[in-house]
């Protein structure tokens, strides 16, 4: 945006599924853009991976993030702890469909 850093997204593929990575920086949270950048991540992953079902990971404190990717058309298909670098964490998974 404006010439600078606004956000990524990542595949990474996985033996039955593709693991999606995104980020979008702070400052443009709550302004639509994480729709934007989600819509371009799925036309994206339509185009290289037809068939396999397109899945993401985020933090379950991150209700934002989780409504932006309901809103993309993500559902929910577990939610768990694990271990992170800065001890345990909750987690959600979710795949587009």
């Amino acid at each position: 945006e404006d010439g600078h850093f606004a956000g990524f997204f990542r595949f990474m593929p996985k033996e039955d599924h593709i693991m999606l990575a995104v980020g979008l920086r702070p400052g443009l949270c709550g302004r639509g853009r994480g729709g934007e950048l989600l819509a371009l991540a799925r036309e994206t992953w339509a185009g290289r991976y037809p068939g396999w079902p397109l899945r993401l990971e985020g933090r379950t404190f991150n209700q934002r993030a989780r409504k932006s990717y309901e809103k993309a058309g993500f559902r929910i298909l577990e939610e768990y702890e694990r271990t992170t670098p800065s001890g345990k964490g909750d987690f959600f998974l979710m795949e587009l469909g």
